[in-house]
């Protein structure tokens, strides 16, 4: 496998994993902690991960990061983490979890917009046709056809469509730091570590200190931050370091729609339709497609 099959194939295996975010929220949520706190104790646990990655791989030196790889490191912890929690969480309880969601999957157009003028990717009619299938397929999957569960306001509408913006950033963020071959360990910590102290300000989990020492909810927290956190963000990083297409990416990690439904209908016996087979069908078919246009691929 070449170093661009393989950069694509970690991005595709960490969007799986982020696909199991949903379940951890749930059982989170159904314990009483609150949707800020939720997020700190995913970055929180995920940071304590980190440490023993970047020990593990490069020892305590890997714990220095350089001035580029503090300067991304922070940039994301505060963009791609700590304003799109906000902004999501917002947008989620203006507008609901099926129309926030639908805004979030905006995110590949922002995605292949910003590759465009960063990196100077060309926009080719298959890059186009699978963007567009990409985001009906989403649609179709989180809404099961029922659009009649979208909800409208303008703030609500505003903050989910900001978060597919910063949702978009962490893969432009992630292949400058690729391209500038930076320690994807450091950086992944680093971005954590600056979006705990942030949220741990926002979402005050002090407040909740005696629900959160419990050990069923250290122990959730603690599988939330190494399974869809730790491990994803690392390969997802680990992906974008490789010659990978940034506008291609979200296509790709958007797998994570695929997963997300399956474990709704299997665990939460939510309801398998006709229109979220077909939404899923329509998201796997565009990650297909997307993988034909090999036009800008690197070697």
């Amino acid at each position: 496998m070449n170093e661009r099959r393989k950069g694509y194939s970690l991005i595709f295996v960490a969007g799986s994993l982020w696909g199991l975010i949903g379940l951890f929220v749930t059982i989170l949520d159904g314990m009483g902690i609150e949707a800020f706190n939720i997020a700190f104790l995913r970055t929180f646990f995920g940071s304590i991960f980190f440490v023993i990655v970047v020990i593990l791989l490069n020892g305590i030196k890997g714990l220095i990061p350089n001035k580029t790889e503090l300067v991304l490191a922070v940039s994301m912890g505060l963009v791609c983490q700590t304003l799109f929690n906000i902004s999501y969480t917002v947008a989620i309880k203006t507008i609901g979890v099926a129309t926030g969601a639908v805004l979030l999957y905006t995110s590949p157009m922002f995605v292949a917009v910003l590759s465009r003028i960063i990196f100077k990717e060309k926009v080719t009619k298959i890059k186009v046709i699978a963007l567009l299938v990409n985001i009906l397929g989403c649609l179709l999957t989180v809404t099961n056809g029922n659009f009649n569960a979208l909800e409208f306001s303008i703030i609500g509408i505003a903050m989910g469509v900001l978060a597919g913006f910063l949702y978009a950033t962490l893969t432009i963020f992630g292949k400058i730091a690729g391209n500038k071959k930076c320690n994807v360990a450091t950086i992944s910590l680093y971005s954590f570590v600056t979006a705990t102290i942030i949220l741990f300000f926002v979402g005050n989990p002090l407040g909740q200190i005696e629900l959160l020492s419990k050990p069923k909810v250290i122990l959730t927290a603690i599988g939330y931050g190494l399974i869809p956190t730790a491990m994803s963000y690392y390969l997802y990083m680990l992906g974008l370091s490789k010659p990978v297409e940034a506008s291609k990416v979200p296509v790709i990690a958007s797998v994570e729609t695929v997963i997300a439904a399956l474990i709704g209908v299997i665990v939460f016996s939510e309801l398998f339709g006709i229109y979220k087979f077909i939404g899923i069908a329509l998201v796997m078919f565009s990650v297909g497609l997307i993988s034909l246009d090999r036009r800008n691929d690197v070697k």
